[in-house]
Order: structure tokens, then sequence, then C-alpha cells
């Protein structure tokens, strides 16, 4: 409801056992990021107007299925966004969204067919981008998932597809191969 009723993106949708985002705390990111990229024309703009800027490009690493990071950064600034994800299933629901909102996103998503690389293989590293971003996968294994939710709120849904909640090294062996591949 938020993101058709304030930045008019229609059909969105998240396919079952994804991650679901709170959109206020993913549109604060994406402020955020607005701020690093163009300090002096965010503090210039009314308060209720965004600093549009087709020129900068980001990448999303992960996607996910929903593709908030991209949609807003796209409909809200105007950002040529590409975002890379290993999961077909997401890559098909986010395109569908995509499709819907031609007129108000440029969203390219290239497909990562190795889950232990993160822009080798779908993304032009000649090219140069203004920035990158993720929600890195938090857990290595199975075990630290367990651990993690143990004393969670049962009443709160933690749900999250394999491919956005694990990988080899967890959080850090994530980050870690996103830095060396940026040198």
């Amino acid at each position: 409801c938020i993101l058709l009723h304030l930045y008019n993106i229609k059909g969105w949708t998240v396919p079952d056992g994804c991650l679901i985002p709170p959109v206020p705390t993913r549109e604060n990111y994406i402020h955020h990021l607005a701020d690093l990229i163009h300090p002096q024309q965010q503090q210039q703009q009314q308060s209720s107007k965004c600093y549009r800027d087709t020129s900068v490009k980001g990448i999303d690493v992960g996607i996910g299925g929903n593709g908030i990071y991209s949609l807003l950064g796209s409909a809200l600034y105007g950002w040529q966004m590409i975002g890379t994800e290993v999961s077909q299933e997401s890559i098909d629901n986010v395109q569908s969204i995509i499709d819907n909102n031609k007129d108000i996103v440029n969203i390219t998503i290239k497909k990562q067919e190795d889950k232990m690389k993160i822009f080798e293989g779908c993304i032009d590293l000649e090219d140069t981008y203004t920035f990158s971003m993720c929600n890195p996968p938090f857990y290595e294994n199975d075990d630290n998932n367990k651990d993690a939710m143990m004393n969670r709120n049962p009443y709160k849904d933690y749900g999250g597809s394999t491919v956005e909640m694990r990988c080899q090294g967890g959080e850090l062996g994530f980050l870690t191969r996103m830095l060396k591949e940026s040198e």
C-alpha cells in the first residue's frame, strides 16, 4: 500500500518464503545514500521533493524477491539501477514489478550464476558505478540460523529464502568477497 500510495509503484509482490522489507526503513537507507551522493542538492530541495539525477548508477547486489532498494532509488531519485540475483524466482518476480512500472523505474536485472561471486560474471567491470549496496546473507549455515532464532518473538515472521539467509562464510564472508571484487 505504501509503495502504491506514495510512489505509484504498481503490482509489488513478494514470493512466498522471501524476506519482506519494512518499506520506511528501506526508504531511509535510500535517502541516506542520496545525501552522500549529492549533499548540497539534497539540502536545497524542498522537503517533499527529491533531487533527481539520472546519471547516478547503482548496483543492488542480491535484489531479492522484492527489489525494494532498486525500486525506491529509481522511483524517488531517477537512478539507473542494476540488480544482481542468483534466484530465478526472485528475478522473475522483480521483472514483473519492473514491467508494471516502466514509466517510473530504470532497473536492469542481471543473473549471477556463481553464488561465490558478487560482481564478476554479471557486472561490466569496465563501467563506472556511483555506489553498490546490499542486504547480505546473515548466516553461514542452518545451525547459525537456528541459534539466532531461539530467542525471537514467536508471533513475528522471520522467513527468508535460503539464498537470502545463508552463504559460505556468512555475512562476513559475503562482504569480504564483495570488497575483494571491488578493488
